[in-house]
């Protein structure tokens, strides 16, 4: 895998070496010079950082303070290395303490462009719908079906006792002519 990497810009690279020389009166107009332009976040992150140091250690404690503010603006998660002096890390702290600063227009990089793609709808399950039941396969129609007949075997039966007798016998009642 190929992995570029950006070229760091000339003028901040300078200003981190004039620094670790201890050149401090160097470093600010290398700084100014790179942060004439808009660098990638990385360096504007190192480029800030580094001119928080660079006015603290002259004693322009105010100048640090917007430098780490402006810091805090652009990266809230930022910390100062550990072993910062006590100087810088109460100017670090005076900084979180009045809020970020939004860099000026230009001096961050473009944002890049976010193309966004609407997921593909997903089409909901069709709906499976089972035929319906004959009536004949219910347990109920086949109760009720057993009421019926055995309410109509009942009823018939009674309606067959309570008719009326009539006598039997081969000749009938009445006279003969």
């Amino acid at each position: 895998m190929l992995l570029l990497a950006q070229a760091t810009d000339p003028d901040l690279l300078a200003a981190e070496k004039a620094f670790e020389r201890g050149e401090y009166e160097a470093v600010l107009p290398r700084l100014d010079a790179a942060l004439a332009h808009p660098l990638p976040l990385e360096q504007l992150e190192r480029a800030l950082a580094l001119q928080a140091q660079t006015q603290a250690a002259f004693g322009h404690s105010e100048q640090a303070t917007d430098a780490f503010r402006r810091l805090l603006g652009i990266d809230a998660s930022y910390l100062p290395a550990p072993e910062a002096s006590p100087k810088l890390l109460s100017l670090f702290a005076e900084a979180r303490r009045r809020g970020p600063i939004a860099p000026p227009p230009g001096l961050l990089p473009p944002p890049k462009k976010i193309e966004i793609v609407p997921l593909p709808k997903e089409e909901p399950p069709p709906v499976v719908v089972e035929p319906a039941k004959p009536l004949t396969s219910r347990w109920w129609f086949w109760t009720a079906v057993g009421v019926v007949v055995v309410g109509a075997a009942a009823a018939g039966t009674v309606a067959y006792l309570q008719r009326p007798v009539t006598p039997s016998g081969s000749l009938g009642t009445g006279n003969l002519q």
